[in-house]
């Protein structure tokens, strides 16, 4: 019986393994504490990804991932030198700052998309979800965390949907791997704030 050779991987196909790939190995470097790494891999991976999701009318989306990468670039700008002279409070408040901006862009996106047949509530969705898991993330307490990836396992949830529904199956496929990542650093700060709790 001769067994038909798998199909060949298109441009699309590689942007999206890479891409997401990158953005995998991002939430690691990011878990491991190794934030500097964690925003350039972040940023690099978002980037790559912006042509596939583009291509697919995702607009709220892709929007979504170009203030994701300026929040990672600020990210790393707090770790450089170049930002001793800043004190963490206007730190955190200007992070905060670009994701109500990101939140109130794609809520404006949606007003003006609503009709577009490539568009679905699911989008917003996504991204809301995922700007609120950032927010609950930057704090180094483990209670803001948990609720951080708990905003961003429904956010991994939707937009695997959203990428299954539009084709992009690589992925989707990360998503699902993000989705237990998630689930594991809840794991991991759960059993830090018990720790830290009184006996």
């Amino acid at each position: 019986m001769q067994i038909d050779s798998l199909p060949a991987l298109t441009t699309d196909d590689v942007v999206q393994i890479l891409g997401s790939g990158i953005l995998f190995l991002n939430k690691i470097a990011l878990y491991k504490n190794k934030e500097k790494l964690g925003w350039i891999l972040g940023i690099i991976g978002l980037m790559i990804l912006v042509p596939s999701i583009y291509s697919r009318n995702l607009i709220t989306i892709t929007v979504y991932h170009f203030f994701l990468s300026a929040f990672m670039a600020y990210g790393y700008y707090t770790l450089s030198a170049h930002s001793a002279t800043v004190s963490e409070q206007t730190k955190v408040r200007t992070k905060r700052i670009i994701l109500l901006a990101a939140f109130l862009c794609c809520v404006f996106l949606t007003q003006q998309t609503k009709h577009d047949p490539h568009f679905t509530g699911w989008q917003l969705t996504q991204t809301i979800t995922g700007l609120l898991g950032c927010l609950f993330i930057i704090p180094k307490a483990p209670r803001a965390k948990i609720v951080g990836w708990n905003f961003n396992i429904v956010s991994h949830v939707v937009c695997t949907y959203i990428m299954v529904h539009n084709n992009a199956y690589w992925i989707a496929a990360f998503q699902v791997l993000s989705i237990g990542f998630a689930f594991a650093s809840i794991s991991d700060n759960t059993k830090k704030l018990k720790q830290d709790l009184p006996i």
